[in-house]
């Protein structure tokens, strides 16, 4: 299995694209590769306790049950409008990657404040295969209420996990260093994922 994924920018303001690009993305953080042991493990058993590996809130991450995958909720990046803790996140610095990260290093939170942008909800369409190719996305829409310009450096995406106790946790799946790409006042970025199985 061949696994390709990229990113698409895309900056507009009073309805005219001011900014488009599409950049590689390849940096998965270890929480990823966590995910992929996760569907491989057999049905009901925890996660083993990984050395390193942190939810975005510093935290350690322990064995969490995740019997309960394939229930709404239990395992989401679709995050809703206003959530900047889980779905597509982005950020400001543009520190080099590691694969210990487990957040965004600098992340832009939602608002309208100085240095902030709102986060619209993060969709999932829809899975699309063409052959032996299976690709889907991931985007969501930020837009820039704040007064002023908004320069975005970093990208990345989280997951909402629960865990067995009903405890909400969120894992970092990715992190990119992206060109900085700015968003004015008024404008809105968005930001999608493409991730392409067996890529032809």
């Amino acid at each position: 299995m061949n696994i390709k994924a990229r990113i698409e920018l895309e900056v507009i303001k009073d309805g005219k694209v001011i900014d488009r690009r599409v950049e590689d993305a390849h940096s998965f953080v270890q929480n990823a590769a966590m995910n992929i042991f996760q569907v491989l493990a057999p049905f009901g058993s925890s996660l083993p306790a990984v050395q390193g590996l942190k939810y975005t809130d510093g935290s350690d991450v322990v064995p969490v049950d995740w019997k309960d995958i394939d229930n709404p909720g239990e395992y989401a990046v679709d995050a809703p409008a206003g959530d900047d803790n889980y779905g597509i996140l982005v950020g400001s610095s543009d520190a080099a990657f590691s694969v210990d990260q487990y957040n965004l290093v600098s992340k832009i939170p939602h608002g309208t404040g100085a240095g902030q942008l709102e986060y619209d909800q993060t969709q999932l369409p829809g899975a699309v295969t063409s052959g032996n190719t299976i690709e889907y996305q991931i985007k969501r829409y930020f837009n820039n209420r704040s007064g002023g310009d908004v320069t975005v450096r970093e990208i990345g995406y989280a997951v909402k996990v629960v865990d067995a106790g009903g405890v909400e946790h969120y894992l970092l799946l990715a992190r990119d260093v992206i060109t900085a790409i700015t968003i004015p006042d008024g404008g809105t970025l968005t930001v999608t994922y493409r991730i392409v199985v067996n890529p032809s």
